[in-house]
């Protein structure tokens, strides 16, 4: 009630002094925060972080993504025919036939054992067999070797007409590993262009060519 009966000039003095003992008042670690509040943010206030719950842990910080480059390891090698040790039983052939390149003669049917000679490009060897990929070769020691029947000119040409005596199949290299590509039928003519080793090399109507066995002709 007292205050009330103040004069009007005297209120802003009174309240200006009424400020300034409660600043007195405040402990000084309040002032001091109140005082640097104006550049925290705003309204003053500091910085907010938000604690944990109590017995909750703290979130963790996500760990960064590490990209790992794999290297891709080289296809591995291919190698014809068996294992080294395993059994093979040749196709018999008879032949003399000449070498395109220059080759490696191994112990067995597979470029995977071991080398016993190299063959000459232009130089002949007598063939006595033949298996999927390899042709069983005489050496000059009396003992056998296997040369990769693709460094050797097995096809002869010929251009002749042969009637079939029998159903054969046409096949896509002159040995019984090769795989079937086409059948010709008994009482049919045949065009063969080529002879290698026990084979014929025909060429069909459609201009496929292939391999059948020489005892299916006439």
């Amino acid at each position: 009630m007292g205050l009330r009966a103040l004069p009007a000039c005297v209120w802003p003095w009174a309240i200006t002094f009424a400020a300034a003992m409660l600043w007195l008042i405040l402990p000084a670690s309040v002032r001091a925060q109140a005082g640097s509040g104006a550049g925290r943010g705003s309204g003053g206030l500091p910085p907010m972080t938000i604690a944990p719950a109590e017995g909750e842990a703290p979130e963790a910080t996500p760990a960064p993504i590490v990209t790992k480059h794999h290297r891709v390891a080289p296809p591995p090698a291919v190698h014809h025919a068996a294992a080294p040790g395993a059994f093979v039983v040749p196709e018999p052939a008879q032949a003399r036939l000449l070498l395109k390149e220059d080759a490696l003669i191994y112990a067995e049917p597979s470029d995977a054992s071991a080398q016993v000679e190299k063959g000459q490009k232009g130089k002949f060897v007598m063939v006595t067999g033949t298996t999927h990929y390899f042709l069983r070769v005489k050496l000059k020691n009396g003992e056998d070797g296997y040369v990769l029947a693709e460094a050797v000119a097995i096809d002869t040409p010929a251009d002749k007409i042969f009637m079939l005596t029998r159903d054969t199949p046409v096949l896509n290299a002159p040995n019984h590993w090769a795989r079937k590509v086409a059948e010709v039928h008994q009482g049919h003519a045949v065009h063969v262009i080529g002879i290698a080793l026990s084979y014929m090399k025909i060429r069909m109507k459609s201009g496929l060519e292939g391999y059948i066995q020489a005892s299916a002709l006439e």
